[in-house]
């Protein structure tokens, strides 16, 4: 053993000495470990690879463009793709607050007039008014203007009528007087007049059959026909006349179209200031004037219209000669109705109240009439045309019953008003000369 009785530190290294590695190495140990090592290194090599393949994502080529994305990496291997704009998460805490405003003019008071509302609402309702007219003026066209078999004066086809009648050659075999001869195809036959017999080849036998006599004179008419006309001829004749045969058929007359419809305008355009004239003559207002074209232009009432204005026209004149008796009657009841004539006290007193008193029965006689015949027409006018006639935009029928008290009653206070500004206007005198 060694001396010093020391043993020496075991060595770290596990490889075997070196003289039995020696004797156990071979080369074919060597080549093998190589071998390993390079089997190793390949299993490493694919390790590697896959691990890269699996964190990559191949993407396919887009058939059509795509939004910006960006990669996330999910937990530790998985990568996704996320639109690179995203809805934000955060909420909007903060109450919109807005200031109450008071109306600037409130019609309720009276603080603007219904014109002037009206005015400022004007705006409002303009275009649906006009798509108001349009649609009821749409409805008035009529929308079977082209099919030609309806109509009052279309008549139904003869299915089962024998055409060989129809022609006129059918009537050739009657007698002369019934025959239908054109006699324009006269006119085109050559100068001179046509004799069968000089178009005869042989001499006439004059002992032949009728038979063959007809037969010979047919044939030398025949040939005499082919030799003077051909078929140009009759193209250049029908080419000169008319060959249009669906005016006849559907009665289709340019003429008498333009004519109607002509007069068709002429009578709208005489209707149209007849009802302008009775809008002005009853002082319509615009609504009202509106309200009546588009009722008289729906297909319920416009057929009515010549009756409507006839009626109403008769309406209207009664109601100008009622108003020019009312101002006739409001002139006299000025003075007639002052209750301080009473109290006068000079000569002739009794004679004037007595001549007032007849002149009031001679209006009031008047004034009924007008009532009579108004409370007529304008019944008529309400049970044919479900209308209500109106002046001034108020019905006449109700005016009728309280305008004579309303008169008397605004003519009392036009004479209370001009007692208390004399009143009034002494007091403010006194108190200045009081003071002077």
């Amino acid at each position: 053993g060694p001396s010093g009785g020391q043993r020496p530190p075991p060595q770290d290294d596990l490889d075997l000495p070196p003289l039995i590695r020696a004797l156990t190495w071979t080369k074919a140990n060597e080549n093998r470990q190589l071998q390993l090592q390079r089997m190793l290194k390949s299993l490493h090599e694919e390790e590697r690879f896959e691990t890269k393949r699996r964190n990559t994502i191949i993407a396919a080529p887009a058939s059509h463009p795509q939004a910006a994305t960006v990669n996330v990496r999910i937990h530790d291997r998985m990568v996704v793709k996320t639109a690179d704009l995203q809805v934000s998460e955060r909420h909007y805490l903060e109450n919109v607050t807005m200031d109450r405003s008071l109306p600037i003019y409130n019609h309720l008071l009276g603080e603007i007039t219904p014109a002037t509302m009206k005015i400022l609402d004007a705006n409002l309702s303009t275009g649906e008014e006009v798509k108001e007219i349009y649609k009821e003026l749409m409805n008035t066209i009529p929308k079977e203007h082209l099919k030609f078999d309806q109509g009052s004066l279309i008549e139904c086809p003869a299915t089962n009528l024998p055409h060989d009648s129809c022609f006129a050659s059918s009537t050739l075999t009657k007698r002369k007087s019934e025959q239908i001869v054109n006699t324009e195809l006269s006119q085109i036959l050559p100068a001179g007049p046509f004799i069968p017999e000089e178009m005869f080849e042989a001499p006439q036998a004059t002992n032949l059959p009728k038979k063959k006599l007809a037969s010979k004179e047919y044939g030398s008419w025949l040939k005499w026909w082919k030799a003077t006309y051909n078929i140009d001829d009759y193209f250049k004749y029908i080419s000169n006349n008319t060959a249009d045969y669906l005016p006849v058929i559907f009665h289709l007359k340019q003429l008498k179209a333009a004519d109607s419809t002509s007069d068709r305008f002429e009578e709208f355009n005489v209707l149209q200031r007849r009802l302008e004239r009775l809008w002005t003559v009853l002082h319509f207002s615009e609504r009202e004037r509106l309200d009546m074209a588009i009722k008289y232009s729906s297909n319920q009432y416009y057929l009515l219209l010549p009756d409507m204005l006839n009626s109403w026209e008769v309406a209207a004149q009664f109601i100008q000669d009622r108003e020019l008796l009312l101002a006739e009657i409001e002139e006299f009841e000025q003075t007639a109705s002052d209750p301080n004539r009473l109290f006068s006290k000079e000569l002739g007193a009794f004679a004037t109240r007595r001549q007032e008193s007849n002149l009031r029965s001679q209006l009031q006689s008047e004034l009924e009439q007008y009532n009579f015949e108004l409370r007529l027409i304008l019944k008529h006018i309400n049970d044919a045309f479900n209308d209500i006639v109106t002046f001034k935009g108020r019905p006449y029928q109700d005016k009728m019953e309280r305008d004579i008290v309303e008169m008397l009653y605004w003519l009392q206070q036009e004479r209370r008003a001009v007692v208390l500004r004399k009143a009034v206007q002494s007091r403010s005198s006194g108190r200045l000369s009081s003071l002077f």
